[in-house]
């Protein structure tokens, strides 16, 4: 059986103090850490930490980054903001945490503001 780590129970600690914790958040990141402890083959609940990309454009040529040196061979393109409300609504209930980047630029996409 895995044991749980302490640095686990500390980051659940601050995820809970830091934000404002309803009992449908609480309980979905509950079934979602009891269904990686016991390993099974799906896991139980809901995302709670959202990661999504308003753009994978990039208006720098960084040599490690994909984006940046071209190795990135996904179509490039931005996120409406109506595709973005239409998956925020879907999760509210159990997000915690919202982060509006990954390999591109965020603030080129004209409607970041509205996201955030």
């Amino acid at each position: 059986m895995r044991w749980i780590k302490l640095s686990e129970i500390r980051t659940f600690c601050k995820l809970l103090k830091n934000r404002k914790v309803t009992f449908a958040r609480l309980f979905n990141i509950l079934k979602v850490k009891a269904s990686i402890f016991f390993r099974t083959a799906r896991i139980w609940g809901y995302p709670y930490i959202l990661i999504i990309e308003p753009t994978n454009f990039c208006n720098l040529k960084c040599p490690t980054c994909p984006t940046g040196n071209g190795t990135l061979k996904r179509a490039k393109c931005m996120l409406s903001f109506k595709t973005y409300k239409k998956v925020v609504d879907e999760l509210d209930k159990y997000l915690m945490n919202i982060v509006l980047m990954i390999f591109g630029e965020p603030l080129l996409n004209k409607d970041f503001y509205k996201m955030i």
